[in-house]
């Protein structure tokens, strides 16, 4: 418990140092992509100052994005924001006493799937400022019915959600893809249908607990997911919800990459599936397809 306690405090501490620093890293930078211009942290936090919902991405298992995550939530503090996270489940909210981790599991998450404590300085400083945490996922046993079942799975507001926010043939081809991708290539097609299923009831899950938690914010308070990169994608992802949900809100969905990666697509590309997109140094990692099960 005390190395734990420990550890929290570490991070906290680095997550304030940087922020108070206002600069970037060498390897790191951020890019406005409507403008197709690269902008400084600065003007980032001018823009996220005057947005509803702030859609913050990840790849999960990199420890930059957490650590800058945690510090833009100190440049917004002042701001009170309410998070949402792909992290808990719906209708939870993690409570602010007690042990962190406790608390989290206690809201549905899940410490050995997100690789605890991966997410620590975010969660921590989320706690440090006394922010509201809110879950916004489907629970793995209805994401696993939905796959096995379809749509007879699906709660009535998020089948509802869904139905009024179809994803256009594109989207849904991207979508397609992208789910092979991140199986490696190795999920028979008949799963295809199911996954996507369940992929966009995470989507409409985490839509509706924003729009529920915006309807509770004071003026200029605004709504920030965690989620990974998928989710926030403006072709497929929780924005295509919101613009049914909450079309009166400006929201801003930011993907956090890595620098130097051969397959990271061009700028213009990224412009039709983000707003922003924020370059860190990679994580080190094998290649997770190279003990992926092959069918």
């Amino acid at each position: 418990m005390e190395n734990r306690k420990r550890f929290l405090n570490n991070a906290l501490l680095a997550a304030g140092l940087a922020f108070s620093s206002l600069t970037l890293l060498a390897e790191e930078q951020i890019f406005d992509l409507g403008q197709q211009r690269e902008i400084s942290r600065a003007d980032l936090l001018e823009s996220l100052k005057k947005t509803d919902v702030i859609l913050l991405g990840e790849l999960h298992d990199n420890s930059h994005h957490h650590d800058r995550r945690a510090e833009l939530l100190q440049a917004l503090r002042s701001q009170d924001p309410i998070i949402v996270a792909e992290h808990l489940e719906r209708g939870q909210r993690a409570t602010a006493d007690g042990d962190l981790l406790t608390a989290l599991e206690a809201a549905g998450f899940d410490a050995k799937n997100w690789r605890w404590p991966l997410h620590a300085p975010l969660f921590a400083t989320a706690r440090q400022l006394s922010l509201a945490l809110y879950g916004g996922n489907i629970t793995r046993t209805q994401a696993r019915a939905v796959v096995q079942q379809g749509g007879a799975a699906l709660p009535q507001d998020i089948a509802q959600a869904l139905q009024e926010a179809p994803l256009n043939e594109s989207a849904q081809s991207n979508l397609h893809q992208d789910l092979l991708d991140n199986h490696c290539g190795q999920i028979p097609q008949s799963l295809v249908p199911g996954l996507t299923l369940a992929q966009r009831a995470r989507d409409a899950a985490m839509a509706l607990a924003i729009t529920r938690a915006a309807q509770t914010a004071q003026s200029g308070q605004p709504v920030i997911l965690f989620a990974g990169n998928g989710h926030v994608r403006r072709d497929y992802g929780v924005p295509v919800l919101l613009e049914k949900l909450s079309p009166a809100r400006k929201t801003l969905a930011i993907a956090w990459l890595e620098t130097g990666k051969p397959d990271n697509p061009p700028l213009d590309v990224l412009k039709t599936r983000f707003d922003v997109v924020w370059y860190t140094a990679p994580a080190e990692r094998q290649d997770p397809c190279l003990n992926f099960p092959k069918r």
